[in-house]
């Protein structure tokens, strides 16, 4: 890197020149009738005005030349070579109008450049969605050039859905990532996002995950919470907290829950008796066949029958 003291020297004498020459200048007016207090004030706070606006002036002049002929006053030290770092962007689809995910991973490949790794997760039901979406891989990858880092996955079962595809790339091939940058993250809860960290790089080298989506004030109160504390039960409790825990017999995973009367986080101590209590009856009679617990037995029949079927599949 070329030497640049002389330059600073050259700065610093052109600025303290023409401070000099400016101070020197007011001195010969103020001095007429004699210094007075109030005018070496005016003189003292003229001197540091006038530095401050020289310093502006030389260093733009300085940038002006360096435009003009096209030198680098302060050039950086260039890199010895590629990074060795990976990163993978990751864009979980799930039935989504083909044209705009395609045209948005392309405009990031295109700002981004070609040191990263793009993965279009699909999840997509409608098989006019997923041919589209393969039509629209292949043609963005034969205009690119099959250089370009550029990869589509289309899963025969979305199990979990956008979370699920991502925590399953993360499980398989996370580990040869420095770097995971998860697009639309606002989709995902505290526990989810908590779970997909965990996964990016379990090598010994230090790794990140990168969060890109709508920060609406609800998503920002989970990505603060997610950002916080990497405290796994705190996390899963505030997820409960802000989602809901969602139907405890079926598929839904969110919402209101199905408790009529006690709440999971604001009854902890209830539910811990309750659930004690249940243990305690069930070592008796596993079945609820004894006759005072005929009532129990048609109550959970009549409401769970169905939903307990789930527990019956595998």
């Amino acid at each position: 890197m070329p030497d640049i003291a002389p330059r600073r020297w050259l700065y610093l004498f052109l600025v303290l020149a023409s401070t000099v020459a400016a101070v020197t200048q007011m001195a010969g007016v103020l001095q007429l009738d004699g210094y007075t207090v109030r005018e070496v004030v005016i003189l003292s706070l003229f001197a540091i005005l006038f530095a401050w606006i020289a310093s502006s002036f030389w260093l733009s002049v300085f940038g002006f030349w360096a435009r003009l002929n096209k030198v680098e006053l302060l050039p950086l030290k260039q890199p010895l070579g590629p990074s060795a770092a990976r990163t993978a962007i990751l864009m979980p689809v799930y039935n989504e109008d083909v044209a705009r995910v395609f045209s948005g991973v392309r405009a990031i490949w295109e700002s981004a450049g070609s040191d990263f790794d793009f993965f279009i997760l699909s999840d997509s039901t409608n098989p006019a969605n997923w041919v589209a979406e393969e039509l629209e891989w292949q043609r963005l990858k034969s205009e690119l050039g099959e250089s370009a880092s550029i990869f589509y996955r289309h899963r025969a079962k979305n199990t979990g859905r956008k979370s699920g595809n991502i925590q399953d790339f993360c499980e398989n091939w996370g580990q040869l990532y420095d770097y995971m940058v998860i697009l639309d993250a606002d989709r995902f809860g505290v526990s989810q996002l908590h779970q997909l960290r965990g996964r990016v790089g379990r090598g010994a080298d230090e790794s990140y995950c990168i969060l890109l989506g709508d920060v609406s004030p609800e998503v920002a109160e989970r990505l603060h919470i997610f950002v916080r504390t990497e405290d796994g039960f705190e996390i899963a409790r505030e997820d409960l907290r802000l989602r809901g825990m969602g139907d405890l017999f079926g598929e839904r995973q969110s919402g209101v829950p199905t408790f009529r009367v006690a709440d999971p986080l604001r009854d902890e101590v209830l539910n811990e008796s309750a659930r004690a209590a249940a243990e305690r009856l069930l070592v008796g009679d596993p079945d609820l066949t004894r006759s005072e617990h005929a009532a129990l037995r048609r109550v959970l029949g009549d409401r769970y029958a169905k939903s307990l079927e789930l527990f019956r599949v595998g």
